[in-house]
């Protein structure tokens, strides 16, 4: 699309929708508000907000809670991936390395020979195959979580943690959602010399304005501002203080006790920093050539084009193929940082359309980007557990009123 066909487009969307047309928008996440906490949506074109709105308490475990503002600071959890990916596609970008560098020239735990997890035998103890295939950056997709906290156990910001969690598939064949990310993290790391978080500050979030995003706003005036994060007990309808109800989950929350950022889901942020990001990346994919870009074009592409092998797809589409009313192998793909949606027609019939790409976090955020309409939608709620009915009945209504009001 030429910048000339972009700007009418952008013209033309501002004209048709006035304010008023975003009302019902707000009006779901002022009805939700009562359930959840931490209420957000912020919907944008490349270069303008549409909409932004906040709803519900800042702590639904306190009668007296203030509500959420547009500068409370949330658990980003898995969205974090697409901030690694831009990352890592800068250093390829800017350096001699390329999707095809292998992991283990920074970090050598990866070395070949590799051990494979293979079930277990008759006495429980874990079993293993090896496996001479390098991990490159693309293949970077099968892991695991096996074992005591403190030996193979990921999310706990312990290195020892991650680099004691086998692969379980040969690299390159099967889509599997585990710790890939978080090997991705280290690796800039120590390609760069510089920590994750100083990494992204300067090559990211300065860049664009993120102020309120961090790895660790545990201390200081960010820490007033960071919301607690809740558990819902579906059985009872009552929210909990977080303690051990998600084993998976372990990540802390105390600056000491991080010895090393989590790059597949540690970061905090807010949804309007979060939605700077994707109007930059709609912005450059939709008209690329400004020099102010995080990527160059033909980089930047490729978080919106397939990555998977053949037949790998299958262990996306078991994951979330149902989430996205795309149940078909080949419905989605992953790109180098996001989930793809690539089923014929609107997602659930209303929503996201054809080569749409996004993901979601753990705490109930989810961000997509649609460049066929030119839009962005960062949506923000904070518990767990994130599948719980009450967030995904939000989830579904926002969207459809999104595509009714603004598309």
């Amino acid at each position: 699309m030429s910048p000339q066909a972009y700007k009418k487009k952008a013209d033309a969307r501002r004209k048709k929708h006035p304010g008023y047309a975003c009302e019902s928008i707000k009006r779901i996440l002022d009805d939700a508000a009562a359930q959840l906490p931490g209420l957000g949506i912020v919907v944008s074109s490349a270069d303008d907000v549409l909409l932004e709105h906040y709803a519900g308490k800042f702590d639904i475990m306190d009668p007296t809670s203030s509500p959420t503002k547009a500068d409370t600071i949330q658990f980003f959890a898995s969205t974090t991936k697409l901030l690694t990916s831009v990352a890592i596609l800068q250093l390829i970008d800017t350096t001699d390395l390329t999707l095809d560098t292998p992991a283990s020239r920074y970090l050598p735990q990866l070395k070949t020979p590799l051990r494979i997890f293979d079930g277990v035998d008759e006495t429980g103890a874990a079993k293993y195959r090896v496996t001479n295939t390098e991990i490159t950056v693309t293949e970077w997709k099968a892991t695991l979580r096996e074992g005591e906290k403190g030996r193979g156990f990921v999310n706990s910001c312990v290195i020892d943690n991650l680099v004691n969690t086998p692969i379980v598939e040969e690299p390159g064949t099967l889509y599997q959602y585990g710790n890939n990310a978080e090997w991705l993290g280290l690796f800039i790391q120590n390609a760069t010399g510089q920590s994750l978080e100083a990494y992204m500050q300067k090559h990211i979030f300065v860049p664009l304005g993120m102020k309120n995003t961090t790895f660790f706003p545990f201390d200081g005036e960010q820490a007033t501002r960071l919301m607690p994060l809740r558990w819902l007990n579906e059985e009872s309808g009552e929210y909990e203080v977080l303690t051990t109800q998600f084993p998976g989950l372990t990540l802390p929350r105390v600056t000491a006790d991080i010895e090393y950022a989590v790059g597949g889901g540690g970061i905090y942020s807010t949804a309007a920093d979060y939605s700077r990001l994707l109007r930059h990346l709609l912005q450059n994919y939709l008209v690329p050539g400004s020099p102010s870009a995080l990527l160059k074009p033909a980089t930047l592409v490729s978080l919106f084009k397939p990555s998977l092998p053949l037949g790998a797809q299958i262990g996306l589409t078991d994951m979330v193929g149902e989430w996205y009313n795309a149940t078909e192998v080949g419905d989605l793909d992953w790109s180098t940082g996001m989930c793809l949606y690539l089923k014929d027609g609107p997602r659930g019939g209303f929503g996201r359309r054809t080569g749409s790409a996004g993901w979601a976090g753990a705490g109930g955020t989810e961000y997509f980007i649609d460049p066929a309409t030119g839009i962005t939608m960062v949506f923000t709620t904070n518990i767990l557990p994130h599948s719980a009915e009450v967030i995904k009945a939000c989830k579904l209504n926002l969207e459809k009123a999104v595509y009714e009001a603004l598309v």
